[in-house]
Formats: C-alpha cells, sequence, structure tokens
C-alpha cells in the first residue's frame, strides 16, 4: 500500500523505490520469509497509473485464486479499472456478473 499511496501522491520515485525492492524480495531468499504477492505489485504500478503492467500480475492473481485478488471487483481503489476491457474479460472469467460502470451523480439526474 506504501507504494500505492506513493503512486496516488505523484511520488514517483518512492514508489518505484518500493516496486523495486518487494522485487528483489520476491527474487532472493527473502522470499521464504516473506511473501509477496503478483497483486501487490500490481497494486503500485496501478497507484503509478501503469495499467499495462498492472493488468498482468492482477489477471495473474486472478488466475492462481489468490484469496485476497477477490478486492479486484470490490473495493474502490479498483474503480477506474472497471471501464477497461480487460476488466470485463477478468470479471467474465471469473463468472462475475458484469455491468460496465455507469454515469452517476447530478449529470445522470439531469438526465432524466
Amino acid at each position: 500500500m506504501l507504494g500505492f499511496c506513493y503512486g496516488i501522491a505523484n511520488q514517483r520515485a518512492d514508489a518505484e523505490r518500493v516496486l523495486e525492492a518487494m522485487k528483489e524480495i520476491q527474487k532472493q531468499e527473502l522470499a521464504q520469509h516473506h511473501y509477496v504477492s503478483d497483486q501487490e505489485l500490481g497494486i503500485i504500478y496501478l497507484g503509478l497509473n501503469d495499467l499495462d503492467h498492472a493488468f498482468p500480475l492482477l489477471k495473474k492473481a486472478v488466475d492462481e485464486k489468490f484469496p485476497p485478488a477477490q478486492s479486484i471487483f470490490i473495493a474502490p481503489m479498483f474503480d477506474r479499472l472497471r471501464s477497461d476491457p480487460r476488466y470485463a474479460d477478468m470479471a467474465r472469467e471469473v463468472r462475475l456478473p458484469w455491468r460496465p460502470p455507469t454515469i452517476s451523480g447530478p449529470a445522470s439526474r439531469s438526465a432524466k
């Protein structure tokens, strides 16, 4: 979450530093003591608004049935993914009912 927060705060260098540290943990023996999931790396890329790197990692977590991956389909932090066709494909693959995002707020009320 720290890397994600740095990313959304536009502190790219700090987010990338956290990302690289986590990748290093994944590669080394530290992984025996500290598990770093692909979803966690994907979340940092999401904070950096790098969806081309985020989606494959999030999809891998979903494909591997990583339990926290269910949050991708319900947590508000993933809202900006919902309009991307890759998100709809992921939802269909796990057999979730899929409806594209709808416009809410004052603009939708005035259309009535």
